[in-house]
């Protein structure tokens, strides 16, 4: 008997050895450990019976040593529970138990001050509004989990069961037990169950998907080594690995549009479902662990590395390394970890990078340097995973086909999927299963996947009868054929190798050809349709005005001439319909070029304010402006530069106090033609010279602001939507952001008032825009032409234009911007006056009564970001005004403001009539004009103290602000009061004479009356003629030579 048990003895040492000389079980090899022995039937392992004994969980001290119990109330010898009071440590049980020496493994909150449970919480968590609390404390010597990796076959007795979202949930009910020994937590149902069975880790275990079984061990014991694997995973399943690579596009997905890492998050959770995953462009690996519940398994060096789903592999080894391959955003990384499955045993390493793309701050990217980071790369994993198996995932930014990707192949990995640039390569350990490319989700790379399965060991021929024999033959004559047939099988797996790299670079090519003969395909059929296709129609929808083109003038290949006229202003119009160039023929795909990703830099932003002329009050408003965005960039983190533009005729000690706040830069006055301006000589003339802010082509996006505007929130989220943006005028029921439909914004033609005039459009107050030069010198062309057929005369002329220009501009059309970021005070008599008519009709068609108010009139105060007052009063007036016998009120002001409404003496004081608005007063009641029976008192009252309200809040934080100002820069005011000329010109506001015409013979001259609006760097002046009674005219002149312009002498001289 004895004698047998030798031979056993013997022959398990000789399977062990044998699996060490076949590559497994290295660790136990190498330290002379031969670990424990297995005897494999068919494909289940049956392991020894392992005797553990019961993880002894620490005590606690006796009750009477605990401090604070509330009432004596304790739950039990040996639960190492007790009701305690909550004040005296914050009502968290971790600060309690720590008073003692003790740590806490479960808190609650109790019922009726008994130790019934009746919610559990963290132990760290504050249990908040109660004086008492349940706390369970052990001495300091921790206990620890610890997995199997799946189901074990045997769990012992069910203690308990309870509904858990976490595991830590479920793990601190099983210490608060002591009859728990280990637990069976199903996160898919969010059920634990409490077990009594003490377990060591090396227990026959299943792999599940729903249920994964977990048991107690003493902090900081070896953690357990499971078996080798021999031929099967857990329950006879081999070792199936779901790998995925995939590009985030961090900097736009998760920064500039965050609602797109909404669908990106799902794709992961939801579809591709990675066991391993390797990222890029992952700058925050933290924000992906909690939003998909992968856990971080890798270093993340280069915004690259890898994660894994949580409790299915045991990581060991990890790190990055430079491979030397830098581009122009900086070095470039391979990151790895060691993962293994505690079930089968089997160890596999994922390796994971994100190769340089663009050249770029004195570095060079290419071919080659991609390829040395190849060879660096594929170092870095001979040395770390040495002939253990492989995957290696990343984004290449090179094709298949370069020097780089080929390096991998040419090494013995292959090929799982490609698409584009995104690459999954795997060792010869592994056979694919499947693979494919996945949907990109709002990313601008699609995730591809490959399924690998890890190949079974070799198993050694069983003996008919293995005591028998062994007892007569030596244990290595049976391993002779073994080795042959591994030789055999050596030479195999290189031949297959090579077939299976030739065939990886055939499908690529087939892919590549796939796509060229479907984008011909498409090629074809579009010219096909293009040579059928002859008529046009062309038609207005402001006129009844339609003509038919039955086929072109002229014809080429890919073009159609069409000559015509327009159908409104009559004037000759081209139209050119070209088959365009998105489409390339087949003798040019061999210079196609390969579309390079790389990482993009953040928009540079700036805020611009534009001035002209010696207006103190302007000025005034320009520092104030600059410092409330200097504040609240200060609040945000915002990074927007404050851009101040300026014509020469601005004083330069205005200049010199605003470059403080703001970077000065110097334009030229833009003066519009007659033609669009309702009435010239007007506070509007110079409102052109806004437009030099499309100059400013050294930023991306532009915030134009009017100066008359006070943010009261910040506005940097204005600058992630798509320029141009602006307010459109009027009740407009636009999401902010939404796309504007220009052809709204213009009346049909006909005889009745308003025909072919503009009905619509933005307000330029608050104008996010994209600057170009191009775009410059277009509007600059046709604002100064006289005769130009797109002019139509407004009130706010640069607006309306602006309005129509981007209008016919399909390329760049107006986007909307809320109302809560360009609250006009002056529209709430307006939006007042639109619900009245609303009403009236309502009344007159008999129709049923409408809530309906526009936004204006039901936004509330807190939610507006910024306010633009475009009346004649002005905030700054409240600094500049010569009242100053009475004692400045901001309430007092605010109500000034308030009376310039056109509208007020109708509305609020009753000093004139309000029929014209469509309501009339009745005792003094206002009514509906078509339905007296219809009271609006309340209506208008509230509106009015809803825009009361806000001008008093506005009022209040702009004197603030300016306040503020002043403290810093104490002679500002006196600097505003007192302009600088250059020496022996005359002061703005002086009152001269100017000889008329400039030109021509004397006799026609003649000396007008005028007043000095500012003078420019030359000694020129900018003048406002006025006629002989002092009433002012329409005509201003810039650029007056001094020669013609003379003055008395005496306090108009600087």
């Amino acid at each position: 008997m004895w004698s047998k048990l030798l031979v056993i003895g013997a022959l398990c040492k000789a399977v062990h050895g044998g699996e060490c000389q076949r590559g497994q079980g290295q660790e136990q090899c190498n330290s002379g450990n031969a670990g424990p022995t297995l005897l494999q039937y068919g494909s289940r392992v049956r392991q020894p019976e392992v005797v553990s004994t019961d993880t002894v969980v620490p005590a606690c001290a006796p009750f009477e040593e605990w401090p604070h119990v509330d009432n004596g109330v304790t739950c039990g010898a040996g639960s190492c529970r007790a009701l305690v009071e909550t004040g005296p440590y914050g009502g968290v049980c971790d600060v309690y138990c720590a008073s003692f020496g003790h740590k806490c493994v479960a808190a609650a909150e109790e019922k009726a001050e008994t130790c019934e449970v009746l919610e559990q919480k963290r132990c760290d968590e504050e249990i908040a509004g109660t004086s008492d609390m349940l706390c369970t404390c052990k001495r300091s010597e921790e206990v620890c989990w610890d997995g199997v990796g799946g189901l074990v076959d045997d769990e012992g007795n069910e203690v308990g069961q309870l509904e858990a979202a976490t595991l830590e949930e479920c793990e601190s009910s099983c210490n608060a037990d002591d009859a728990c020994k280990s637990i069976t937590f199903c996160q898919k149902w969010g059920t634990c169950f409490l077990k009594d069975r003490s377990l060591s880790g090396m227990e026959d275990a299943s792999r599940n998907d729903a249920c994964n079984t977990y048991f107690k061990k003493p902090c900081g014991s070896t953690p357990v080594s499971r078996p080798p694997w021999s031929g099967g995973g857990g329950g006879g399943q081999p070792l199936r690995v779901m790998v995925v690579s995939y590009n985030l596009y961090w900097w736009n997905a998760f920064g500039q549009n965050p609602w797109k890492s909404d669908h990106i998050i799902d794709n992961i959770k939801n579809n591709l479902k990675p066991d391993s995953i390797g990222l890029q462009e992952c700058d925050e690996p933290g924000t992906i662990r909690d939003r998909t519940g992968l856990e971080r398994a890798s270093q993340f060096d280069g915004a690259q590395g890898i994660m894994v789903k949580p409790g299915l592999f045991a990581k060991g080894s990890s790190g990055s390394r430079d491979i030397q391959a830098t581009g122009k955003w900086g070095p470039r990384y391979v990151t790895w970890v060691e993962l293994t499955d505690p079930q089968s045993g089997r160890t596999f390493w994922h390796f994971n990078t994100h190769w340089c793309v663009h050249n770029g701050n004195g570095r060079v990217c290419d071919e080659n340097v991609r390829y040395r980071g190849a060879q660096n790369m594929l170092n870095v994993i001979k040395e770390k995973a040495g002939d253990l198996p492989v995957v290696i995932t990343g984004d290449f930014n090179a094709r298949l086909n370069e020097k780089g990707p080929q390096h991998f192949l040419a090494n013995g990995f292959q090929l799982a999927e490609n698409a584009w640039v995104d690459c999954i390569f795997y060792s010869h350990h592994w056979e694919l299963r499947r693979h494919g490319t996945g949907d990109a989700s709002h990313s601008d790379h699609r995730p591809i996947f490959a399924e690998l399965q890890l190949k079974c060991a070799q198993k050694l021929p069983k003996p008919p009868n293995l005591l028998a024999r062994a007892q007569q033959v030596a244990w290595f004559d049976y391993l002779r054929p073994s080795l042959e047939w591994r030789r055999k099988c050596a030479r195999l797996e290189e031949e297959l190798a090579a077939l299976q790299k030739e065939n990886a670079l055939l499908a690529s090519d087939a892919k590549w050809w796939e796509a060229k003969c479907s984008e011909l395909e498409d090629y074809l059929r579009y010219n096909w349709d293009w040579w059928r296709a002859k008529a046009i129609r062309l038609s207005s929808p402001l006129t009844k005005y339609t003509e038919e083109l039955s086929e072109p003038q002229s014809e080429g290949f890919d073009w159609k001439w069409y000559p015509t006229s327009c159908p409104c202003c009559r004037r000759p119009l081209d139209i050119t319909v070209s088959a365009g160039t998105s489409y390339k023929t087949w003798d040019k795909w061999d210079t196609w070029d390969t579309w390079e990703h790389g990482e993009q830099h953040a928009p540079r932003c700036a805020y611009v304010c534009v001035v002209w002329g010696a207006n103190a009050g302007y000025a005034l408003g320009a520092a104030v402006l600059g410092t409330r965005l200097q504040e609240l960039q200060a609040e945000q983190g915002g990074a927007a530069d404050l851009i101040l533009m300026h014509t020469d005729d601005v004083p330069q000690n205005y200049l010199e106090e605003l470059s403080k706040i703001w970077k000065l830069q110097s334009t030229e006055y833009i003066d519009g033609v007659p033609a669009l301006y309702t009435t010239k000589g007007t506070r509007f003339d110079g409102v052109f010279t806004k437009l030099s802010a499309w100059k400013l082509v050294e930023y991306d996006k532009v915030m134009l602001l009017d100066i008359d505007t006070l943010p009261l929130k910040p506005l940097g989220a204005l600058f992630d939507l798509e320029p141009p943006a602006a307010l459109v005028r009027g009740s407009c029921n636009l999401e902010h952001g939404a796309l504007v439909d220009g052809r709204s914004f213009f009346s049909e033609g006909g005889w009745e008032p308003g025909g072919w005039l503009q009905s619509g459009g933005i307000n330029a107050g608050v104008i996010l825009l994209r600057p170009s030069q191009a775009t410059f010198e277009q509007m600059l062309s046709e604002v100064t032409s006289e005769h130009h057929p797109a002019h139509i005369a407004g009130n706010g002329p640069e607006q309306d234009y602006l309005t129509r220009f981007f209008a016919a501009d399909l390329q760049q059309p107006w986007r909307h911007i809320d109302v809560s970021y360009n609250f006009q005070l002056h529209h709430i008599p307006f939006a007042l006056e639109q619900v009245v008519r609303y009403r009236n009709q309502l009344c007159e068609s008999q129709r049923e009564d409408s809530d309906w108010l526009p936004p204006r009139l039901t936004i509330n105060a807190e939610d507006i970001k910024l306010i633009h007052f475009s009346g004649e009063l002005k905030y700054w007036h409240m600094l500049l005004c010569d009242e100053t016998e009475v004692e400045f009120s901001v309430e007092r002001f605010a109500e000034k403001m308030l009376a310039e409404f056109a509208s007020y003496g109708a509305w609020v004081t009753g000093e004139e009539d309000c029929e014209e608005y469509g309501a009339c007063r009745c005792d003094g009641r206002i009514v509906l004009l078509s339905d007296p029976k219809k009271d609006i008192t309340d209506l208008v009252a509230r509106a009015f103290q809803h825009v009361r309200d806000i001008c008093v809040t506005s009022c209040a934080a702009w004197h603030s602000c300016a306040l503020r100002l002043l403290e810093r820069q104490p002679g500002l005011l006196r600097k505003l009061e007192h302009p600088s000329v250059p020496p022996g010109s005359a002061l703005p506001g002086a009152e001269v004479e100017v000889l008329w015409p400039r030109e021509g013979e004397a006799w026609r001259k003649r000396w007008h009356p005028a007043r000095v609006l500012g003078v420019h760097s030359d000694g020129s002046y900018t003048v406002h003629y006025y006629t002989e009674d002092k009433g002012w005219s329409s005509c201003m002149e810039r650029n007056v030579d001094a020669a013609r312009v003379k003055w008395e002498p005496g306090g108009s001289m600087n």
